[in-house]
């Protein structure tokens, strides 16, 4: 836990100007961490979703189709749900 911590502490260091006064700085951490572990990735591929589903876009009997690779990804920051539910009040 020691070494994560530290790893944490030269991260943020690296990140976060000096001139900020500690109450800024820690008010940076926080944010900064926030965005960090609301990132979540996606990943699609087309080509296997249609076999895993039965489905052929050419039809069974064109054997010259071009066989398309669609892949899909995207890293996506979402609102984080702690935030949203204490907005509320």
């Amino acid at each position: 836990m020691q070494a994560r911590r530290k790893e944490a502490d030269e991260f943020y260091a690296s990140v976060i100007p000096r001139s900020l006064d500690p109450d800024a700085a820690s008010v940076m951490r926080q944010a900064l961490a926030g965005m960090l572990w609301s990132k979540q990735f996606y990943f699609f591929d087309v080509n296997r979703w249609l076999e895993e589903h039965g489905i052929e876009p050419y039809g069974q009997s064109n054997k010259i189709a071009p066989r398309k690779r669609a892949k899909a990804s995207s890293t996506i920051a979402r609102a984080n749900s702690w935030a949203r539910r204490t907005a509320a009040f």
